[in-house]
């Protein structure tokens, strides 16, 4: 079957049936790396399929539903044959034309045959040669001309607009730099090889020789290409670029420089062969190579009297550069090395080789009463490669990597040791359970039914529009940022003049062109849109370019030039702290009982510090709008945001036109996590002000740099604590500090604060606790609302707390758990009564579905037997509220209009980002109605219909916007009671018809206010929370004790959602909002440089999960019969709270730490901050 047919056809809609797709913005990039490895394995492995995937980010889905989406596709598939599956379904892909195109476009590619080609376009040349002779002379003749091969970096300058020349060379053409040949022992291949072809070959010889008689090198060279980027990166890539790129991350490098390779080189005056280790790299990214000089191959020696092995430790376990890497190559003589070579990357400026040692193995037979001498000399070897620079995590990884290398080939090694280095996880598998429909339910109702989101189509065919796919508009002008380059600093000049002279430029604007007020704010009006005469954190927008192309204003906007004076910067919260920074806070500590009284009470009392860093929201798309000035001071907005209300509001505060002018329309987001709910401001002000004053419809799109630097990040927090806890395990008394680094402004850092404060007690009755917090100022971007919103960072503080008690005093942690969970009826520490506490139902199912006793005997055994890798294990139960303190904002509307055909349109306030909110609100009207949910509809949300919405956030809004539909419809359906009475033998058709013949109108408004809860935070009391959202999770990891990295072996969770509106989608939440919990605690590390810049710019620098880090076995199931009297269909939120129960690998994680500790006869009790990254807990570990 044409494989283009499955994807078209069976893939597109196994992705959505799976529930493969949320937002869906990064759907259309998973379709093709699976579509691109179809091409070369027609029935792939479920290994090789994540392999494929490696390369593709979600920051949804938690991508098991990705994988199950394409596992029918894998030899081992569960779902049936294809073409069997195929005949059971219907479709609604069109799939002709596509076909047509794809192979219309490889008949063209095809037709250019072995020609030479050349393309102009502008000022740029590109040139196909063919020949070796054609690349040596255009490199000699053409000043400044590139080679090119897959311009996996040389596109990045490009886009950036930094590269230098404008001629480049592509040389995937010329036969002499495509050889592949292995011959008299050694490897020969060409330089336009791509990575992915040079690994098949390998793949190849590996399978053509006996596994006893296979060159090691060969094995070491596949594996350090297995970890190079990603497939897309490998298929394009080429060894030849590669070493001219000369990163000195590289992962094939050391492999070549221990295995003694050569390159042959060609020049006009003929080819030459130099030693890659002594004559190719002559320092970090520069090679010796001559701007005329063509690398032709690389030629690698093969020896099957030598063992080689590679080793490489990342942030992330794929698709990531080397924090260290090394390759060792030594030759066996009746068990005595006569050769050795040992070579590291990362570990100095530079590849370097461990001479020294080297030296001295030579003689020596591989037994550990050598080592330790060894070793010694490896010491001083690896001093030297730092030269000065001492990076002690460097220098444990390169010696790990000595060690793991020692036990693969001493001849006394430990069998267990041996194996703890070639440990292979497996693939991903998941279960998913959920309560099972009445039988009595009708079909067309909707509710309770895993259906897929209703976009999914358009989502996975790549036709869904998002802003920035929107057409543009006649006569439309891009509006380019203009950051400072400075934490705190007044602002001396800004000249704009080289910027005035780039072709296409309109104009500079600057807070001078904003009609209202250049202040905005959340809770307070002390922000600014573009500062004036002092910038307050790096990246903070001066102003912008306004040009008619993006081209043109990226181009402009590196030639401002600003100049500045620095004034004194605070870029930690520890700084803060330290001189006093505070933010004004008027809300009250809470307490209960008295902590301070109760302590010498106690038997045991601890005090400590617990902090947390940042984490980057990472949503897919970026922060963008499009504004469309009309008549009458009119403005469209589309824009990506999760609060319409507040984007109407500014926009009319900034024009100074009333908000009635004003319709902000969203039609979906993809992705938000917090992070689109009030930042957005610095895309959605610039685009507006500059249509309103130019009378152009205006873009702004900000690039994810720029994103990165001021949108805000989730609060960094430093906590200081004394508790006091009983034999027994009974917590008896908690006293709380927290400072939370707000950044520059407040945004909304007192509701997140007190958020916290609310979430301190986690799941536990302690019956004296007392919290209070300070808001601390710094010179960075201010930070904002992110999933959870407080409610994580107060879970983590408490169970931190936990975990350094049964460490120091030797408790059992789950004991102290069970011992101290709410029970129905108990109070919290601001005095709510808790009704229909799920806690420990949930404990007690999620203890027996992850064998947690079993579990616990396997851990311990396993560490028993085990030195280098242990392992832990966590049950954590969540109790997370839903809904807002302030009553006013419990509240929401929607519009239900039917049409004559029976049709259904529905318009609500709130947004869809991934979430299935519009399906959920499909379903709950489906049942209200009594129609199929193919009769309805939703088309997006607009301020023109849907006014004063409240943000879609808290996990709330499939509950005010879900009972809003259902007023609505019931409203309908009471209109339509009358007339169905009197013939009930009418078709819903003819029933809409009749009413409509009647005068009846088929349109109504829909309004819900949500409870009576509110909390006075002045005065410090009240019901701040509608309802809890209950859960528990287990969790085992292991750990590898000699890097730090690790991996997550399983992960049990059991989740009272009440009656799920839509299991499949809850599900969908609970996994992805763990697996992005489960990246923030453990390898999403953010720090402020010196210049108050963030270490990060993108997916490059910043790691969240992969499809490579998820559990192992990952099991969900929600609660059954625990229908929630509080929300629509007994229903409850589920966006947020299983954020929480991701601190279960944290908590895992540090049982494993606490093990290997034990082991070495270390203290147990160590700070261990998170994220706790490779770093943090090779640096716990002995």
């Amino acid at each position: 079957m044409d494989v283009r047919y499955i994807f078209d056809i069976f893939i597109k809609e196994s992705m959505v049936a799976c529930h493969g797709v949320q937002c869906g913005y990064c759907t259309p990039g998973m379709i093709m790396s699976v579509y691109t490895l179809t091409q070369t394995d027609k029935e792939p492995s479920q290994e090789r399929l994540e392999q494929a995937l490696e390369g593709n980010l979600c920051r949804c889905t938690g991508y098991r539903p990705i994988i199950e989406s394409f596992k029918p596709l894998c030899k081992e598939g569960a779902c049936g044959d294809i073409e069997d599956i195929l005949k059971a379904r219907t479709c609604e892909f069109k799939t002709h034309q596509e076909k047509a195109s794809v192979s219309d476009f490889q008949s063209d590619l095809q037709a250019l045959g072995s020609n030479t080609v050349r393309f102009v376009s502008r000022d740029m040349v590109w040139v196909r040669p063919t020949t070796l002779q054609e690349v040596v002379q255009l490199m000699e003749d053409i000043q400044g001309a590139r080679l090119v091969m897959g311009a996996t970096a040389i596109g990045y300058y490009l886009k950036k607009g930094t590269m230098t020349g404008n001629t480049l060379i592509c040389c995937s053409h010329v036969q002499e730099m495509n050889v592949f040949l292995l011959q008299n022992d050694v490897l020969e291949v060409g330089a336009a090889v791509d990575l992915a072809s040079l690994e098949n070959h390998l793949d190849g010889i590996i399978s053509a020789v006996e596994k006893d008689q296979c060159y090691t090198s060969i094995h070491a060279l596949k594996k350090s290409l297995r970890l190079l980027g990603s497939d897309q990166i490998r298929n394009v890539s080429t060894i030849g670029g590669h070493l001219a790129l000369c990163d000195p991350r590289s992962d094939l490098y050391p492999v070549l420089m221990a295995l003694g390779a050569t390159a042959l080189i060609a020049t006009k005056d003929g080819q030459s062969e130099i030693l890659i280790e002594e004559d190719l790299v002559s320092g970090p990214w520069k090679t010796s190579l001559q701007k005329s000089d063509v690398v032709v191959s690389i030629r690698i020696p093969m020896n099957t009297q030598s063992k080689t092995f590679y080793y490489k430790q990342s942030k992330r376990k794929s698709f990531d550069y080397a924090i260290a890497n090394a390759c060792f190559t030594v030759t066996l003589a009746d068990e005595t090395v006569t050769s050795a070579r040992l070579f590291f990357g990362g570990i100095g400026p530079t590849f370097t080789a461990a001479s020294h040692t080297a030296s001295l193995l030579v003689g020596k037979k591989l037994n550990y009463s050598t080592f330790g001498q060894v070793r010694d000399s490896l010491t001083e070897d690896l001093e030297r490669m730092q030269k000065g620079i001492e990076n002690k995590f460097k220098m444990q990884l390169a010696q790990g990597f000595f060690r793991k290398f020692w036990n693969q080939i001493a001849i006394d090694t430990k069998e267990t040791d041996t194996k703890d280095d070639i440990r292979d996880y497996g693939t991903s598998t998941g279960t998913q359970v959920w309560e099972t429909l009445s039988p009595t339910q009708p079909e067309h109702d909707a509710v309770g039914k895993p259906i897929p989101i209703v976009s999914g189509r358009s989502l996975v065919s790549g036709e869904a529009t998002f802003v920035s796919d929107i057409p543009r508009h006649k006569g439309e002008i891009w509006v380019e940022l203009i950051g400072s380059t400075k934490a705190h600093a007044k602002i001396v000049s800004i000249d704009v003049t080289k910027a005035r002279q780039v072709p296409g430029v309109i104009d500079f604007m600057d807070a001078s062109w904003i009609p209202g007020p250049n202040e905005w704010g959340v809770s307070a009006q002390d922000d600014v849109l573009f500062a004036t005469s002092e910038v307050h954190f790096y990246g903070q927008p001066v102003g912008a370019i306004l040009a008619e192309t993006e081209e043109a204003a990226k181009k402009a906007a590196v030639l401002v030039e600003i100049r500045y004076e620095d004034l004194p910067a605070i870029l930690t919260l520890k700084d803060a702290i330290s001189k006093e920074s505070f933010i004004p806070f008027k809300s009250k500590p809470l307490q209960m009982g008295d902590p301070e009284k109760v302590f010498e009470d106690c038997d045991f009392v601890l005090e400590g510090v617990i902090p947390s860093g940042y984490q980057e929201h990472m949503y897919m798309e970026t922060q963008a709008s499009v504004a469309v000035p009309h008549e009458d001071d009119e403005m469209e907005v589309f824009i990506t945001t999760q609060s319409q209300d507040f984007c109407q509001k500014s926009v009319s505060k900034f024009l100074k036109i009333p908000a009635n002018r004003i319709t902000v329309r969203t039609k979906r987001v993809g992705g938000a996590f917090g992070g689109k709910e009030f930042r957005v401001v610095y895309a959605l002000a610039p685009a507006a002000v500059a249509a309103y004053r130019t009378k152009r419809p205006a873009r702004c799109v900000l690039d994810r740099s720029m994103d990165f630097k001021i949108s805000g990040k989730r609060h960094p927090f430093l906590t200081e604590y004394k508790a006091g806890i009983n034999k027994n395990g009974q917590l008896i008394a908690v006293k709380l500090k927290i400072f939370v680094d707000a950044g520059y402004s407040l945004d909304c850092s007192t509701w997140f604060l007190n958020k916290t404060m609310f979430h301190v007690d986690g799941s536990y009755r302690i019956p004296n606790y007392r919290v209070e917090g300070s808001l601390c100022r710094t010179n960075t971007a201010s930070n904002t609302t992110f999933r959870g919103f407080g409610a994580p960072e107060g879970a983590f503080i408490i169970e931190s707390i936990i975990a350094d008690l049964a460490q120091a005093f030797t408790l059992a942690p789950e004991q102290i758990r069970f011992t101290n969970l709410y029970k129905e009826g108990d109070c919290t520490h601001y005095r709510k009564v808790l009704t229909n506490c799920n806690l420990e139902k949930c404990w007690n199912e999620c203890k027996s579905q992850s064998n947690f006793v079993q579990n616990k005997e396997e851990v311990s055994q396993f560490n028993k037997l085990h030195q280098l890798r242990k392992r832990g294990l966590a049950l954590l139960p969540c109790k997370c509220s839903v809904s807002y303190p302030n009553r006013a904002e419990n509240q929401g509307s929607a519009l239900v209009n039917i049409y004559l055909d029976g049709s259904v349109l529905i318009s609500h306030g709130g947004i869809e980002m991934g979430q299935g909110l519009h399906t959920k609100m499909i379903q709950v009207a489906s049942r209200a109605l009594g129609v199929p949910m193919d009769n309805v509809h939703i088309s997006g949300t607009g301020t023109n219909i849907i006014p004063n919405s409240i943000p879609s956030a808290a996990s709330f809004s499939s509950d005010i916007y879900g009972e809003a539909v259902l007023n609505a419809c019931r409203t309908i359906r009471e209109r339509l009671a009358p007339i169905q009475e009197g013939k009930p033998q009418l078709t819903w058709i003819d029933l809409v018809q009749q009413a409509f013949l009647e005068r009846i109108s088929l349109s109504a408004t829909g309004y819900c206010r949500i409870g009576t809860h509110h909390w006075d935070f002045e005065k410090g009391e009240g019901d701040p929370y509608h309802y809890f959202t209950f859960g528990a999770a287990c969790s085992v990891v292991e750990i590898d004790c000699l890097t730090g990295e690790h991996q997550v072996l399983s992960t049990d969770i059991v989740m009272d959602v009440g009656k799920s509106l839509n299991p499949g989608i809850d599900i969908g939440q609970i996994e992805g909002a763990f697996v992005q919990g489960y990246g923030g605690l453990t390898m999403e590390e953010i720090h402020v440089e010196a210049n108050g810049r963030y270490n990060i710019s993108g997916p490059v620098d910043y790691k969240i999960p992969n499809v490579k880090d998820i559990p192992r076995e990952f099991r969900v199931s929600l609660l059954k019969d625990c229908p929630n009297e509080r929300a629509v269909y007994s229903s409850k939120g589920i966006g947020e709270p299983p954020m929480i129960l991701s601190i279960s690998v944290y908590l895992a994680l540090r049982d494993a730490i606490q093990a290997a500790r034990s082991d070495a006869g270390l203290p147990s009790v160590i700070r261990l901050d998170a994220p706790l990254t490779v770093e943090a807990i090779r640096s716990a570990c002995p």
